[in-house]
């Protein structure tokens, strides 16, 4: 055989199998730009599952600061804050928006929102309206600290900015502090300013339609000349109530009020809430449905409480209850009620070392419903604690405490009948934890919680702790946003809402929680349910079948 008759078949070879190693190297190389195209959007975006290492939400240069963060219409959250990566003396409006996987869904780092050319936006406030967009109510001043106006800006879910220009709110005061709640369609703003028109302090309110305009005057309905801390609580019928301390120092009153839609007092007068000897320094309120408020405040060292109805009516006798009076010291409480019940967590240094108690209290007459003076959550040794409350599910809550322990930022599960739910306390951060108390908890419609935090260097993080006390998922739970197992329609609904499940999936239960947590509706097996009687704004769904838990929020309006 002539020898030059194999050499086109050797190049056929050749030539093929150039071809294949160029096949293969070509898919090498996308894959391998898949894996770190994944593995970095995980690192920048995903809830860590190392509370050493927390999910970053930003750490731009200079500092993020007067964060706010809410739930979002599905199964999300938005984040919004005041920047100075710009410009070390005037901040920016900044924002993120985060699925229920801590997948960041805007820019990395955060998506500029607003800037103005020569004022600063130092405080933030965001409320969820009720066509699923966001409405940021947000102060400015010639610096970087200090607000004499308040303005607002609506944004859907995409950062898209919803009016031409952000309306003025309030005006004309040197504003410190502001929150908002829903009032029917609109928001409610109450804020807080040390200059109140003939130099007083006092608090001013507002009622901002979705359009952007407002109903009362720009200098305010006038709420109270007091000085100091507040809360505000929506009243179910488009009012508010207003809680607030009288001023600094052991033995200060409590003060509480109620206003209407119109910005009308229903009350004759702020009324008291503490007794004759006053608070100390730290209360907190929590809203009933039909406009009533639980309070607990600190005062020489022990808890008491009060608890009054929509017109200001007392509902306990005595009026005033002890929570506790166990020796060498209880404060920073919080509260919340949910199902019935009353609940309070407090950081306590009783026998000289620090812990987190929790008590469940008969919501009718007061009563101490678990161990006498409350059920240890965190027992270490700690400096300068917070307490805090978020509801879970099936009647348990979620008790959370910010200290300088081993744990640092994290949290305990309590069950309705006082025993606690995890071996130990979870961290959401064990390294660059809150700076005090500039935090935000909210629970993740499954019994967990999510956290944003800003830290001491000026940057914000986020965490989630899941109901099975991990930082990650093993329990085959469900999110109808993320895996579109579910749907719900009319999506905002009115009256009632349909819920579609996966095909052979048939619900056994349906329970309906308000933007706080708290459950406000159980319905049985149907996959359509009246909503007609809630209030309008955001609720999670969680549907029980026999093989999942799916959440889903909806928009009632």
């Amino acid at each position: 055989m002539d020898p030059n008759s194999t050499l086109p078949m050797d190049r056929f070879k050749l030539l093929d199998r150039l071809y294949q190693a160029g096949i293969w190297t070509c898919l090498a190389v996308a894959l391998s730009l898949i894996f770190i195209i994944a593995t970095s959007y995980r690192v920048q975006a995903q809830w860590s599952t190392d509370p050493a290492t927390p999910m970053v939400v930003c750490d731009a240069v200079n500092s993020q600061r007067n964060m706010g963060a809410i739930a979002d219409a599905d199964s999300g959250y938005f984040v919004f804050w005041s920047d100075l990566r710009n410009n070390a003396q005037k901040a920016d409006l900044y924002g993120q928006h985060f699925d229920s996987e801590g997948n960041a869904l805007w820019a990395a780092n955060g998506t500029l929102l607003l800037s103005n050319p020569s004022r600063s936006i130092n405080l933030t406030a965001p409320l969820l309206m009720p066509d699923g967009s966001v409405m940021v109510l947000f102060s400015t001043g010639g610096g970087s600290v200090g607000s004499d106006t308040i303005r607002a800006m609506r944004f859907d879910a995409n950062a898209t900015a919803l009016w031409a220009e952000p309306p003025i709110v309030l005006g004309g005061f040197d504003y410190r502090s502001m929150k908002v709640v829903p009032s029917d369609s609109c928001a409610y703003v109450m804020a807080y300013c040390e200059s109140c028109g003939g130099g007083g302090y006092g608090c001013r309110m507002q009622r901002v339609r979705m359009d952007g305009s407002v109903q009362f005057p720009l200098a305010g309905g006038v709420a109270t000349g007091h000085y100091g801390p507040y809360t505000v609580h929506a009243d179910g019928v488009g009012g508010i109530v207003h809680s607030i301390r009288c001023g600094n120092g052991a033995g200060t009153c409590l003060k509480a009020q109620r206003f209407d839609s119109l910005g009308t007092a229903v009350w004759p007068a702020y009324m008291d809430l503490a007794d004759a000897d006053g608070l100390n320094y730290a209360f907190s309120t929590a809203a009933e449905d039909g406009g009533g408020q639980l309070s607990v405040w600190e005062v020489n060292g022990d808890l008491r409480m009060n608890r009054i109805d929509a017109m200001g009516n007392t509902l306990w006798s005595p009026a005033v209850q002890v929570a506790c009076d166990q020796p060498n010291g209880q404060g920073t409480p919080d509260a919340l009620v949910q199902d019935g019940a009353l609940y309070v967590t407090w950081c306590d240094n009783r026998a000289g070392a620090g812990g987190l108690y929790v008590q469940r209290y008969d919501l009718a007459t007061g009563l101490e419903q678990w161990t006498a003076d409350g059920v240890p959550a965190i027992l270490e040794s700690t400096y300068v604690p917070t307490s805090r409350l978020v509801p879970s599910d099936s009647g348990a809550v979620l008790a959370i405490m910010d200290m300088s322990g081993p744990h640092m930022y994290c949290a305990m599960r309590v069950r309705p009948d006082g025993t606690l739910a995890w071996d130990e306390a979870v961290s959401f951060a064990t390294a660059s934890g809150p700076f005090y108390e500039k935090r935000v908890e909210l629970p993740d419609g499954n019994g967990g919680v999510v956290a944003f935090w800003e830290s001491l260097s000026g940057d914000l993080y986020g965490a989630r702790v899941y109901r099975n006390g991990k930082l990650y998922d093993d329990v085959g739970v469900v999110e109808g946003g993320i895996s579109t197992r579910v749907r719900a329609y009319p999506n905002p609904a009115n009256e009632r809402i349909s819920f579609d499940l996966p095909v052979n999936e048939r619900p056994i239960g349906i329970d309906v929680m308000d933007a706080l947590g708290r459950i406000v509706g159980n319905y049985s097996a149907a996959t359509t349910i009246d909503i007609g009687a809630l209030p309008n704004g955001g609720y999670t769904a969680r549907i029980r079948t026999s093989t999942f838990t799916h959440t889903i929020r909806f928009i009632k309006y």
